[in-house]
């Protein structure tokens, strides 16, 4: 049974609806194995602007007094999308990338068996380098999680543009829409 990657680009987060129209969508289709990645999105750069700091820092260049702020807007962001899935009555857990190792090089077991038993990792893209959080590329961080499933997976990218599937960004799908990601998803239930 293929598990499905759902990727979603930094630029659709933008929307502050996302994740409750991500978690109705997730739950109309209701797929057998499914896990989220994220990006930071723009969640850090807020964090650190409502505190008079430059927002378009890097993630992991923040002065060492926004550290904790940063850190704090970034995990609360994955719960929020975590929380989203749970509302609407699938099960779902906040995965930070930084957590256990996840996104680094060694085993996690645990990852695929969440997925096995219907539980959404919703997974940020960022990792701990000594005491900051950087971000992960998407691409890496999508291979390092599909490397992580015994099943074969279908990456399904959602965007804010439209487009064809980027070849260096290796995805099966790229949609726009909500509506979109819940008609692929229903389409790939199996």
């Amino acid at each position: 049974m293929n598990s499905i990657l759902l990727v979603i680009d930094r630029e659709a987060q933008d929307d502050l609806l996302l994740w409750s129209s991500v978690a109705r969508a997730v739950a109309v289709a209701r797929p057998t194995r499914l896990a989220i990645l994220h990006a930071p999105g723009e969640t850090a750069g807020r964090a650190l602007e409502g505190q008079g700091f430059d927002a378009d820092l890097p993630l992991g260049d923040e002065p060492d007094e926004a550290r904790s702020l940063v850190r704090r807007a970034l995990l609360e962001e994955n719960r929020r999308a975590a929380q989203a899935l749970t509302d609407e009555g699938v099960a779902a857990v906040a995965m930070p990338g930084s957590a256990r190792n996840l996104l680094g090089d060694g085993p996690a077991p645990w990852f695929a068996q969440a997925v096995r038993t219907g539980t959404v990792p919703v997974v940020s893209a960022i990792r701990a380098l000594g005491d900051r959080l950087v971000e992960v590329g998407p691409e890496r961080a999508a291979e390092r999680l599909e490397s992580l499933l015994d099943a074969p997976v279908l990456k399904v990218r959602l965007a804010s543009v439209p487009g064809p599937p980027d070849a260096r960004d290796d995805v099966n799908l790229v949609v726009t829409t909500v509506s979109g990601l819940a008609a692929a998803l229903t389409r790939t239930r199996g």
